[in-house]
């Protein structure tokens, strides 16, 4: 099979990300040695200048302004307007690897999958010991490791983005794209995306929670395969591969009910704000 020249436009929803996004669109070169990346900015319900310092950077190509935040509204609007395929939905707070971009779009190219997402590095500097331990075993889940979702960017062809824009706006809504691919339609690629963890504990729950939240979501709707969940057996097994780990798989499990409790409380105080862990989001 003959394998066209490869293009693609990487599609970067951001709200209120004017302190990561630099860090982003710097790293798009070394991710896109072999590829030519359009890169369009979908600042979406930002109180910063999100906007104004994509414009600045000069490394977007195009960059929206919409008043409304949403993500899966800002990826629509960027998709309506970018020009190539495979499309690429990131995450405006990460840093791409090396040959990251390449590595994603080849096989979607070649026709061998639909969706492709990198590897990541969780990146843990400065995150007390608790939130280690979580992310220990977090890591080492089934679901985590063969997923697309969690890893802030996932590379679409044309029947992907398709797939994408026939889904509704979900909290969880890279869970559900992962979801909308059978495995034999999705690949984890051998290149890195480097993902910062939240540093402190209750950053860790306020994510945890909003996780809760989106995954209670995909349930109800009926987008959550079983693959997808974690179970007391994964947890069983990870400890008895290693007793070492016991210990960070009680802060898991401490950390997990933490979170669900957080979730009733803010149901029954009728909370609906997003809950948005910060310490990660350090320019």
């Amino acid at each position: 099979m003959t394998v066209p020249a490869a293009v693609a436009s990487l599609l970067v929803p951001a709200h209120d990300e004017e302190r990561v996004l630099p860090r982003l669109l710097a790293s798009v070169a070394r991710a896109a040695r072999t590829t030519a990346v359009e890169v369009v900015v979908a600042a979406n319900g930002c109180s910063d200048s999100t906007a104004e310092g994509a414009r600045r950077s000069g490394l977007a190509h195009h960059v929206l302004e919409l008043a409304t935040p949403s993500k899966h509204g800002a990826v629509l609007a960027a998709d309506d307007i970018a020009s190539h395929h495979p499309r690429i939905i990131c995450d405006a707070d990460l840093e791409l690897g090396e040959g990251m971009i390449d590595a994603l779009v080849a096989p979607i190219l070649a026709g061998e999958v639909l969706a492709t997402a990198p590897r990541r590095v969780l990146e843990t500097t400065g995150c007390s010991g608790l939130v280690r331990a979580y992310y220990r075993v977090w890591e080492a889940l089934p679901s985590v490791r063969s997923g697309l979702f969690g890893r802030g960017v996932i590379a679409l062809g044309p029947e992907g983005m398709r797939r994408f824009r026939a889904m509704e706006a979900m909290l969880s809504d890279d869970l559900a794209l992962s979801e909308a691919f059978a495995e034999h339609e999705r690949l984890v690629v051998a290149a890195e995306v480097v993902v910062r963890v939240p540093r402190t504990v209750a950053d860790l729950l306020r994510r945890r929670a909003r996780v809760v939240e989106g995954n209670t979501e995909a349930d109800e709707r009926g987008l959550r395969t079983a693959a997808a969940r974690t179970t007391p057996a994964d947890l069983v097994t990870i400890a008895r591969g290693d007793l070492r780990r016991l210990p960070d798989v009680a802060v898991f499990v401490a950390v997990t009910l933490a979170a669900r409790l957080l979730v009733r409380r803010r149901a029954r105080k009728g909370h609906d704000h997003w809950l948005r862990d910060e310490s990660s989001r350090q320019g």
